[in-house]
């Protein structure tokens, strides 16, 4: 119970991150795609960029419900805002 309720409350915060980063990697994604020389040069950069994305965001994903669960989520939203600019609303 407690892990799910960390898990909740963590949420907002991992919700946020996540589109954050997403807005920066599909940006990434059309910068790579209108350089690439062909259809599958741009969808292995695709998939390689997504796939550094998942993995950057596996570790902080875990951090944050790690942090909610000991009651320090609060530091982890404004690590969020003073380092990324990351806003995070419901937490």
């Amino acid at each position: 119970m407690v892990r799910y309720k960390a898990d909740a409350n963590a949420g907002p915060a991992v919700t946020a991150l996540h589109r954050h980063v997403g807005a920066v990697l599909e940006e990434e994604i059309a910068r790579a795609r209108s350089r690439a020389v062909d259809d599958d040069e741009a969808a292995r950069t695709e998939a390689a960029l997504r796939h550094l994305a998942g993995v950057l965001l596996h570790e902080p994903s875990l951090r944050a419900r790690e942090a909610a669960a000991q009651g320090d989520l609060h530091e982890f939203v404004a690590g969020l805002q003073s380092v990324l600019g990351v806003e995070v609303t419901g937490a």
